[in-house]
């Protein structure tokens, strides 16, 4: 038997609108249609983390970088050429019952839509801040061999804007259209499995 739980962190996305010299976050929402799955024997879970969406500039050359925890604190951030930022969402995994072992996978219901000049990637993190699986934006990862208990975790997105853009993010030159980096919907499944490390026959 294998049951299935999941997750869908849905993009709004990364909204990049051109003018006046300014650029316009949004990004990720949880999807309140998609909740958690739960199974009769035993329990398979998986759920956002209240309060775990962080944004952090991370662009070397900026002396005094801007972070926030709110959506809309990251809509406010004004974008240049060059910047680079990390974006995070956390969430947690719940396995109970006998014989039961889990595999994570990441992937994307829709995929994602970056324009020229912008590249993404991301990774999954353990509750420790270790990278335990990581890709480009848009392909799929899995961490298998998840044992019993709940766990934490993390998905972080790096966004890197590229410094020969100039047009792009900083002016508004009235013939290019609005850029749209669209991260899609990001798809977390946890997966009961009956073979792997921990598991008893």
């Amino acid at each position: 038997m294998t049951a299935t739980s999941r997750l869908a962190i849905t993009g709004t996305a990364l909204v990049v609108a051109v003018g006046a010299g300014a650029a316009t976050y949004a990004l990720w929402t949880a999807d309140g249609d998609a909740p958690a799955g739960v199974i009769t024997a035993g329990d398979l879970d998986i759920a956002l983390r209240p309060d775990s969406f962080t944004w952090q500039e991370t662009s070397p050359d900026v002396a005094a970088q801007q972070s926030g925890t709110t959506r809309d604190s990251f809509a406010e951030f004004v974008a240049m050429s060059g910047d680079t930022f990390t974006v995070s969402q956390g969430f947690t995994t719940t396995l109970e019952g006998d014989n039961m072992l889990g595999v994570l996978s990441v992937s994307w219901g829709t995929q994602p839509q970056l324009p020229a000049g912008v590249s993404a990637s991301y990774r999954v993190l353990d509750a420790a801040d270790a990278e335990v699986a990581s890709a480009r934006l848009g392909q799929r990862v899995e961490v298998r061999d998840l044992p019993v208990g709940e766990e934490s975790w993390t998905v972080e997105v790096d966004l890197t804007f590229a410094e020969d853009k100039p047009d792009r993010y900083t002016t508004f030159s009235g013939t290019d259209p609005v850029e749209i980096t669209d991260l899609g919907t990001i798809v977390v499944d946890l997966d009961q499995v009956r073979t792997g490390t921990g598991f008893e026959q």
